[in-house]
């Protein structure tokens, strides 16, 4: 299986924030409807929304760097990853792998759909090897722990708040 960042994966990572901004402009609508426009409920609202949008912002330009280029396959039958990291590959057989620490928020770690805060589906995995450590974003796999289950390696699930690359 070949993975990258594609326009459906951002797209779908980014799902939370429109939801997000939807929820926030009809809260405003209707509070300014039933309440008159009151410019103190409005700041409350723009400085909640900001504080948001920055860290989805952030977060996803932080993934999108530490993948862009990036290739990632999963080779079962020969118990490898390839990472084709801008033209320059790079086989990792399953053997050479200590261990796969996938950061994720508590809602993404039990697997629900439910989400508060708009940069709750991000998540990534880091993949530490003797030498190195090598990151996989969900901009190029939307679900990691599904991906990397079964596949014979340590896999530590690692509850966070905020999943950004350590």
């Amino acid at each position: 299986m070949k993975f990258r960042i594609t326009l459906r994966n951002q797209i779908s990572a980014l799902g939370g924030l429109t939801s997000f901004t939807i929820i926030v402009i009809i809260a405003v609508w209707l509070l300014g409807v039933n309440d008159g426009f009151d410019p103190e409920l409005f700041i409350f609202f723009a400085i909640f929304y900001l504080a948001n949008l920055i860290s989805v912002l952030f977060i996803h330009f932080q993934y999108y760097n530490a993948n862009k280029g990036t290739v990632f396959s999963i080779e079962i039958d020969k118990a490898q990853f390839i990472f084709n990291i801008n033209n320059t590959i790079k086989t990792i057989s399953f053997s050479e792998i200590q261990e796969v620490d996938i950061y994720m928020l508590p809602s993404v770690y039990r697997g629900s759909n439910f989400q508060l805060l708009p940069f709750e589906q991000y998540h990534c995995a880091i993949i530490y090897t003797q030498n190195e450590k090598l990151i996989i974003t969900s901009l190029v796999v939307r679900n990691i722990v599904k991906e990397f289950n079964n596949l014979g390696i340590k896999i530590i699930k690692r509850k966070c708040f905020y999943p950004y690359i350590r």
